[in-house]
């Protein structure tokens, strides 16, 4: 399958000012889940299942930013599910530095919509988050392994707990904190941190695969939501491209994040 065309795409806002960068992922097919024979495999991430992505998408090169965040924050007066019900960890206060390069936590599912609907608004474009599938087909670039690189993952290639590195191999540091978006190479369709860093809601909720081909799916609703992608203090194994979090909606904690997605 050929690589997404390039060049990356920005919109600019009512309010002044532009969206995030997005790259342009193309229409086609891949195979959903996990292998049969993938190490540490969870069971929902079975049966690995036949998906067609039947449209172009555009999806954020890496997750939405502390500074994204702020100017949507100043621009609307919106105030998240954190700062509402007064948690101690909100995504001014995480309880670790970020500078605006990083990727904005503390993030509930309804926060990451609200974000999305005020793009919507600013834009005149159909924001939203990604759905699951969209999300791994982007993930994955083509590939079939667990990561978009190959087998394995280790420190230098995500921002996760690389004292368990996945599966096997040497361990390497656990920052404990997020690092700026750009801090790793780009998959090869031009995505940043599909891998690590932070934890990314999707548009689903949670729901075990079907076994038929699909086009286009998408669980519309669910009591659970599904998060992506693995972050800073996971273990390498929850980085994989199949691994499937799930999380009440409210769920705010300091490595969840995510990133948006637009039709072409």
């Amino acid at each position: 399958m050929s690589a997404p065309p390039a060049p990356d795409l920005r919109d600019p806002l009512v309010a002044g000012g532009m969206g995030p960068w997005l790259r342009p992922i193309p229409a086609g097919h891949f195979l959903m889940g996990a292998a049969p024979d993938e190490v540490e495999a969870e069971p929902d991430e079975w049966p690995r299942h036949a998906v067609t992505i039947s449209q172009p998408f555009a999806l954020g090169r890496y997750p939405v930013t502390r500074g994204e965040f702020r100017a949507f924050v100043l621009a609307s007066g919106y105030r998240t599910e954190a700062e509402l019900n007064e948690s101690s960890e909100q995504w001014q206060a995480p309880g670790f530095a970020q500078g605006d390069d990083h990727p904005v936590v503390c993030i509930a599912w309804a926060d990451a919509v609200a974000y999305c609907a005020w793009l919507a608004q600013q834009s005149g474009l159909a924001y939203r988050l990604p759905s699951e599938a969209q999300w791994e087909y982007a993930c994955r670039a083509g590939s079939t392994t667990p990561f978009c690189w190959g087998e394995r993952v280790a420190s230098g290639q995500a921002n996760f707990d690389a004292s368990h590195p996945y599966p096997d191999g040497p361990t390497g540091a656990f920052l404990r904190t997020t690092v700026p978006v750009e801090a790793f190479a780009p998959n090869p369709w031009g995505l940043v941190q599909m891998h690590g860093n932070v934890w990314e809601w999707v548009l689903d909720g949670y729901a075990p695969y079907a076994e038929e081909a699909q086009v286009d799916p998408c669980v519309v609703e669910g009591e659970l939501h599904v998060r992506r992608g693995g972050a800073f203090s996971s273990y390498g194994a929850r980085l994989r491209s199949a691994f499937r979090g799930q999380a009440g909606p409210g769920y705010r904690v300091s490595r969840m994040g995510f990133r948006v997605a637009r039709p072409m």
